[in-house]
């Protein structure tokens, strides 16, 4: 790049000394003498790394004017490309002038919810309380009738009149058609005076209930008295009734007079 420089340098001198030598100044006959020598060179540079290439005319003006001294020499040159500039991009170099691409217009992706857990269903609570093994027997009889009237599964529905005994005391019942439960009332407590049953919901102490047959009957309470299809037992005051349809209970009845 230096070398040429000089290069170009080296001839415009050249050729201002020419344009000297060659002009004409007379002195004697004139008083204003005008020569003026033009001269052009064209020098074309090239950068280091290939990538520019300008080519440049220069022109050189000498002129020598009146021997008074008013005007005396004008030297200048003008430089102006002559052709056009060409640039090679670096291999894999982004270009200023390219707008960078836009990102596809793409809604975010939504990552898919875990699923849950399997649970296991709940548990529904039972409708009713579990049927207890109630039992009657002979000291059930004038027992508080809260004690067995919650444990047997049946729906009762409850009723009464006044003084309905031999005593004089109010009664209550409690019915259904599987069982029937009859007390009488002192104070505020509900005495069992009869029940009678007729479904197997309950049994008696013994473990005798509806469906139980005659020799289990005579192997807990003995023969009894009455006739074949309604068979009596006692204890004192209390009785206990046990009914037959041939020879399996179809009821039994608890009882004593108040």
């Amino acid at each position: 790049m230096n070398s040429k420089k000089t290069m170009f340098i080296a001839a415009a001198a050249f050729l201002v000394i020419s344009a000297a030598a060659c002009g004409k100044v007379d002195k004697e006959s004139s008083d204003v003498a005008l020569d003026i020598n033009t001269a052009t060179s064209t020098v074309t540079e090239t950068s280091e790394d290939g990538s520019n290439a300008v080519t440049t005319t220069a022109v050189t003006t000498s002129a020598v004017t009146t021997k008074d001294g008013e005007t005396t020499t004008k030297k200048g040159h003008s430089a102006k490309p002559n052709g056009s500039t060409h640039t090679t991009a670096a291999p894999n170099a982004a270009d200023p002038t390219q707008a960078a691409p836009e990102p596809d217009n793409q809604e975010p992706q939504t990552p898919p919810e875990p699923e849950p857990e399997p649970t296991e269903p709940p548990t529904e609570p039972p409708t009713s309380a579990p049927a207890q093994d109630v039992k009657f027997s002979f000291t059930s009889l004038q027992d508080n009738a809260a004690n067995y009237i919650a444990g047997i599964p049946v729906q009762f529905t409850r009723g009464g009149g006044d003084a309905c005994t031999n005593g004089g005391y109010d009664v209550v019942s409690y019915r259904s058609p599987e069982i029937v439960i009859d007390c009488y009332v002192d104070g505020d407590v509900e005495y069992i005076f009869s029940v009678t049953i007729n479904e197997n919901v309950c049994s008696t102490a013994e473990g005798i209930t509806i469906g139980s047959s005659r020799a289990d009957v005579v192997a807990a309470y003995g023969a009894g008295t009455g006739e074949p299809d309604s068979v009596l037992y006692n204890d004192g005051s209390k009785e206990l009734w046990i009914d037959y349809s041939g020879d399996t209970v179809s009821c039994i009845q608890y009882y004593i007079a108040v």
